[in-house]
């Protein structure tokens, strides 16, 4: 289907037969399944409100050509954002703009290449702290990513400006992806319903994400993860009817200080960013040089030669920051068995009542309820059993510190000294 690459021109109608003007309107214009409509302009799709369409155009138009547009043409799409579709396919109609750089099996990539080298240790120096595993995890993610496919987790940048936390989206977008299928920008999208800037967009950075307090974000939290991780999105703008597509976006949320506020462990990859190139005006200086049009080329083909075919997005490597927000958001019935248990090197053998009586008297400003603090324990796997009449709990303390390491309450900050446990059980501290 030829585009026109240029804009609607309702004098043109003037000269034009009844069926040259139908085939002309048809390029430009194209009615939506909610009532909006899509219109051609200058080569790019937009979605119009159909009272804009009407006042702006359709009322200047041939009334027989607007009769025929509003009630007699059939052809109605439904808007849907596919990077491995056409424009125009089945019923729908395809709105996902063209990435930069398309992937060439036979393309070599020159790994003597001075640009892509500085690029690369860029990403592992600096988000990765030279840890190899983080640094693959992205490079798979971005892979996924740059096929045009969505991730269910996304890339947490926390660190203070200076620190090279937003120059990883600045070179995709500029220079790998284009900037018409990226896009930067704070959090009203999350904070509001009115999200429609995103549609389409492969890679999605919200920066200078701010320091919500507990409220704000559980307001939020909901939204941001469903955004993550569903497939499909609802997408509406302050003049135009919402409508459902794909959900493409890829998420990178950037902040200087600890925005997010609970953690389920699997949508967040908490980068350690090393910090210290911050006011290093050279290192960077040499950096920005190496972005360019082939040094994007490259990475785009060094990217997309990981295989994936085994890579979960849900599944990456503990970066301390990621140890840090476990513990630091800690539940308090797990924060007092940490503390009052596996960081004393205690077993637990204790009624229930017993136990919670102590978890009161701890320094938990909002105490859990007698039946939410068996649930909480149960889910975990500490389970009460009925000895002589009254529910109990016996645990040794390298079955508490089994279950402390394997959901990642240990941290390095913690006053423990694991000299002090008896036997081999030394060896089971692996944070």
């Amino acid at each position: 289907m030829y585009i026109y690459k240029m804009l609607f021109n309702l004098a043109t109608l003037k000269d034009m037969s009844v069926s040259q003007s139908k085939e002309y309107v048809k390029q430009f214009f194209i009615p939506l399944d909610n009532g909006n409509h899509v219109f051609l302009n200058n080569g790019v799709y937009e979605i119009r409100e159909d009272t804009e369409i009407k006042k702006t155009y359709f009322n200047r138009i041939n009334k027989d050509i607007t009769n025929w547009y509003f009630k007699e043409y059939t052809d109605i799409r439904t808007v849907c954002y596919s990077f491995n579709k056409d424009t125009l396919f089945d019923n729908y109609i395809n709105l996902c703009p063209k990435k930069l750089n398309i992937y060439d099996p036979l393309y070599i990539v020159d790994e003597t290449n001075d640009d892509l080298n500085v690029i690369k240790n860029y990403i592992m120096d600096v988000l990765c702290s030279n840890k190899i595993e983080s640094y693959n995890y992205i490079m798979q993610w971005l892979c996924k990513c740059f096929n045009g496919l969505k991730n269910n987790s996304c890339l947490y940048l926390k660190g203070p400006q200076g620190s090279g936390k937003s120059t990883l989206f600045y070179f995709i977008s500029k220079y790998v992806l284009g900037e018409h299928i990226c896009i930067e920008t704070g959090s009203d999208p999350i904070r509001t319903k009115f999200n429609e800037i995103l549609a389409g967009k492969l890679l999605v950075c919200i920066e200078e994400l701010e320091n919500f307090s507990k409220a704000e974000w559980e307001s939020i939290s909901s939204t941001l993860k469903r955004m993550i991780t569903s497939d499909k999105i609802n997408y509406q703008n302050k003049c135009t009817k919402a409508f459902t597509s794909d959900n493409v976006n890829n998420y990178i949320l950037c902040s200087n200080n600890d925005a997010i506020k609970d953690d389920d462990g699997r949508r967040y990859f908490i980068l350690d960013i090393d910090n210290k190139h911050i006011g290093d005006h050279e290192y960077y200086n040499t950096l920005y040089k190496a972005f360019n049009k082939e040094s994007g080329k490259a990475f785009f083909n060094y990217v997309c030669s990981y295989d994936i075919s085994e890579f979960n997005s849900q599944v990456f490597p503990i970066t301390q920051n990621k140890l840090d927000a476990y513990t630091k958001r800690l539940d308090s019935v797990y924060k007092f068995i940490k503390e009052s248990y596996i960081l004393v090197n205690e077993d637990m053998d204790i009624t229930f009542s017993e136990l919670h009586n102590e978890y009161k008297k701890s320094n938990v400003l909002k105490h859990t309820q007698k039946e939410d603090f068996s649930k909480k324990l149960s889910d975990i796997g500490i389970k009460k059993s009925k000895v002589d009449g009254k529910y109990c709990f016996k645990y040794k303390h390298s079955e508490l510190f089994d279950i402390a390491t394997k959901l990642k309450w240990i941290n390095e900050l913690d006053e423990y000294n694991p000299l002090n446990i008896k036997g081999n059980e030394i060896n089971r501290l692996d944070i």
